[in-house]
Order: structure tokens, then sequence, then C-alpha cells
């Protein structure tokens, strides 16, 4: 009777019921436990801290209501001096954004792909309106797909204010004097000084070409999910290296060359399969949520030169990672982190153009701004090998000095 009693009451004494002491002394124990591990606590806590100060930086500009995007070099046609208003607004235009006056389009055309100018603006009238007429004016504006979208629309937003600060004294100075008395210029219909624009870019007039939104965003998400190799690398490098796989494989004659570059070419055929996924997406699936597909009119040995040595980069920073870390919990962090701030500094996560001027240039100290940089020129139809190959050059730099550095650490653990 008095056993039956007891086992009775051993499940509810063990279970559902807590006692204050047991839980305190577990609570020391897990927070000794985690003092322990300073690394994973550096990772926590700096990792964060240091996110939310790049980020303030990187978006304090595009966050204000008063941030105007800087401008670049503006040439200029105008190919109906005779209608009334257009002289003025090109002369205007030339002075506010000290612009280039051009004669010729293919001059114009040469100019911006030579990179001498950003934007050309072709000023004239539709076919149908007199020349005679005041509006509407057509405003064509030719543009480099390297131009970000904000400082086009600015650079809309200027025409269109230029044209309707001038426009009440051309309608008034053009009516009769009857006209004039009855009509003062803050009577004016605003609806007059909203002109036509209509924007181009530079590769749909080569080309006829026009790229979607995928276009621009892929390549900087390519990257991103390139460099993201690091944390399945980093995390099956340090198993083998805690488990004795490594050092069973020196004492069987295999270097640590051979080693990494076994680890290389297995991870960087998963980026290669990475990259063939994200353009089938592109493809077939961007177009069923209604958007344009994704344009495979590129240069298709360009954009594997550049995918190698973004893969290339990632390897050898998950690679030089792993090698220093002292558990797969503390590579996971400090990958993941570090990854998230190069991609913050290199402009995947907020693009460049909607940086301060003085962190712009931030971008150049990521190896994901310069993935980022090749990327974008190769899917928007750059041809010229010369302008992205510098970036290729850099990845592949820094790839292969974190691959020797790697080498070098499992050397000296041996």
């Amino acid at each position: 009777m008095n056993e039956s009693a007891d086992m009775d009451r051993t499940p509810s004494t063990r279970g559902g019921i807590f006692k204050p002491r047991q839980v305190w002394s577990l609570l020391i124990k897990d927070w000794r436990c985690l003092r322990h591990d300073r690394h994973g606590l550096a990772a926590l806590f700096i990792m964060p801290a240091l996110f939310i100060l790049i980020m303030s930086l990187v978006m304090q500009e595009a966050m204000s209501y008063d941030h105007q995007p800087q401008l670049p070099a503006i040439g200029i046609i105008n190919r109906a001096p005779a209608a009334l208003g257009h002289r003025q607004l090109a002369k205007r235009l030339q002075a506010e954004l000290s612009g280039r006056v051009f004669t010729d389009q293919a001059a114009l055309l040469a100019a911006l792909e030579a990179k001498g100018i950003g934007i050309g603006i072709i000023l004239s009238t539709p076919a149908t309106t007199d020349t005679e007429e005041i509006a509407p004016l057509r405003v064509d504006l030719l543009v480099d797909d390297m131009t970000p979208v904000p400082v086009v629309n600015a650079l809309r937003s200027r025409i269109e204010q230029s044209w309707g600060r001038q426009l009440p004294g051309l309608l008034l100075a053009d009516a009769d004097p009857l006209a004039r008395a009855l009509m003062p210029s803050s009577t004016l219909d605003p609806t007059l000084i909203r002109p036509q624009v209509e924007i181009e870019s530079l590769y749909e007039v080569k080309g006829h070409r026009r790229f979607g939104s995928v276009q621009r965003v892929l390549p900087a998400w390519l990257a991103f999910g390139i460099f993201f190799i690091v944390l399945p690398l980093s995390a099956v490098f340090v198993q083998e290296r805690r488990l004795g796989t490594l050092s069973r494989l020196q004492t069987m004659g295999v270097g640590n060359g051979s080693v990494i570059l076994a680890k290389a070419l297995c991870f960087g055929g998963v980026n290669a399969v990475q990259v063939l996924v994200m353009l089938l997406v592109g493809v077939f699936l961007v177009p069923q949520l209604g958007l344009q597909a994704l344009s495979l009119h590129f240069d298709w040995l360009a954009l594997g030169l550049m995918t190698a040595a973004t893969s290339l980069a990632a390897l050898g920073l998950a690679l030089a990672l792993s090698a220093w870390a002292h558990s797969v919990e503390q590579a996971n962090l400090i990958g993941g982190a570090l990854n998230v701030m190069l991609a913050a500094i290199g402009g995947i996560m907020v693009p460049k153009a909607v940086m301060p001027l003085s962190l712009q240039t931030m971008t150049a100290l990521s190896p994901l701004g310069w993935a980022n940089d090749g990327l974008v020129r190769i899917f928007l139809g750059e041809q010229q090998w010369s302008q992205w190959l510098s970036d290729a050059a850099r990845l592949s730099a820094f790839g292969i000095v974190l691959l020797c550095l790697a080498a070098w650490q499992l050397r000296a653990q041996r």
C-alpha cells in the first residue's frame, strides 16, 4: 500500500510542479555556460550595434524629406528652337544644371556611351503641334541604365518646375493687352505647366530593349545569395575539424591544399546551381506576378567569369572564417552577421544611389559591393569588359588571399 502510494506521488513530484531553488540553480548553470562563449556573446551584442550604426548612416538622406539626389552631367538638344518657350527653357536648364548643349543626337549618344554625361535631354514638340504654340512640351530623357531611378525622377521634377516657372510669363507676353489685363498669372490653370515627359534608356535606344525591375534587383541578391555559402561551408569545415576528420586525412597523406580545393569545387558547384535557379525564377516565375521577365540578352561568358569570381571570394571568406572559429555556432553567428554588414555597406540592402555621397565610397570596401557593381553592368547589357573586369579581379584576389590564410591557419593548427 505504501509503495503504491509512493509511486503515485512520484510523477506529480517530477513534473508540473517546479521548485524555485532548482530553477535558480539551473539558471546559474546556463549563465555560466553562456559566459564561456565569449565570441557568441560578442556576435549577439556587437554585430547588431554595428549594423544599426551602419544602416543609420546609410539611410540618413534616404529617410529625409529635404534630400535631393546629386544629378549627373547633363546634355541638352533643342529640336524646336522656334517654339515659344523652348529656347528659354534650354537656357534655363543649361544654367541651372550646368548642361552641355549638343546639336546632333549621335554626338549626345556618344557622350552617354563614353560616360561623359549621365542623362541626355531632348526638347521637342509633338508632331501635331504648331511651333507657334507654347504647350505641350515633349521631353525625351536618354538615360544611361547605370543612372539610379531617384536621380531620373529628381531631374524630371526640375524640368517641370523650370517650365512651370516660365510658362505664365510666356502666356501673358504672347497674349494681347486685353487678355493680359483679364488673365493675371495667379489665375493660370496649373495643368498647363505640366509637360509630357517620356523616359527612354540608352540601351533601349541602341538595342530596342526595355529592362524591368528584376533586371536591376536580381544582380544584388544574386551576389548576396552566393555569399551566404559562408554558413553551410563554415559549419561543415568546423565540424570536420572538431570531430578529427581533418586530422585523420592528414595522417593519410592528404594535404591541406587538396582539402581546400575539394571544398571550393564542391560548394562552388552549389553556387553555380544557385545562379541557375535565380535566372529561372526571373525568366519563368516573375512573369506570373504580372512583371516583366528577366532578359537573357547579355554576355554569358562575362556572367560566368563574374559569378566565378564572386563565388571564389565567398568561398575564401567562408574557409578563412571556419579556420579560426571554435564552434559551429560561432561560425554561423559571425558569418551571418558579417554577411549582413557587408551587404549593407555594399549597396545590396540599400541602393548606392540613396546613400550619402560621403558614404558611397564605402561600397569600395565591401566585396559584395564589387560583385553588385560588376553584375549590374553585365545584366544591363554592358558589352565592354573593362567596365566590370576590375571588379572581378578584386573579388578573385580577395578570395585567393583568404584561401591562403585559411591554409596557413590549418598548417599552424596541425
